[in-house]
């Protein structure tokens, strides 16, 4: 075997600054060399591995900068709006799905849609609670049909064509048990 050879590749493979091919052309001609010249091998009582070790490049270490703080609700509704699995790797940092975090996101959705819901229904109540108002004011006024105005009787329909949703058929009819 060429020790010239044997010395490049020793000194590529122990080079941080070496490129990859490099090296590795270096070691596919001390590989063929070392196929051509059996007989040295018997010279040096086996294998030289030693003049194939390298010193691997350490990688740097990426920290992990979290976006969000677990148990916090801005990362619950992060988790919420995360629609693919990069966006919801980098709010949780790769956090389990079985994290608290995970199950509240889930649940996030439902729980805004019966709060809107809720929201809404307070809405027509006090508007109804306004109307049935009005319609009691007129009432105590004690006016006679024919002398209310249009206004009154409009406000009056109103009031009452809500109560009367409010009661069923059956209780309007005078029919329920």
């Amino acid at each position: 075997m060429n020790e010239r050879v044997a010395k490049s590749v020793a000194f590529l493979l122990r080079n941080p600054n070496a490129s990859v091919s490099e090296a590795m052309a270096a070691v596919q001609v001390f590989s063929r060399e070392e196929c051509a010249n059996r007989s040295l091998q018997q010279r040096y009582h086996g294998f030289n591995g030693h003049l194939l070790k390298a010193l691997l490049r350490k990688k740097k270490e990426v920290n992990m900068v979290l976006v969000t703080v677990p148990h916090t609700e801005e990362r619950v509704e992060a988790l919420a709006k995360a629609s693919t699995h990069g966006a919801v790797f980098a709010v949780t940092g790769g956090d389990h799905f079985t994290s608290d975090d995970m199950f509240k996101a889930a649940e996030l959705p439902a729980k805004k849609a019966k709060i809107e819901q809720l929201k809404k229904n307070k809405k027509e109540r006090l508007a109804g609670i306004e109307r049935e108002a009005v319609g009691r004011k007129i009432l105590e006024q004690g006016k006679e049909i024919k002398a209310l105005t249009g206004n009154e009787l409009t406000a009056l329909l109103k009031c009452m064509v809500l109560q009367r949703a409010e009661i069923s058929k059956c209780q309007r009819r005078g029919r329920c048990g």
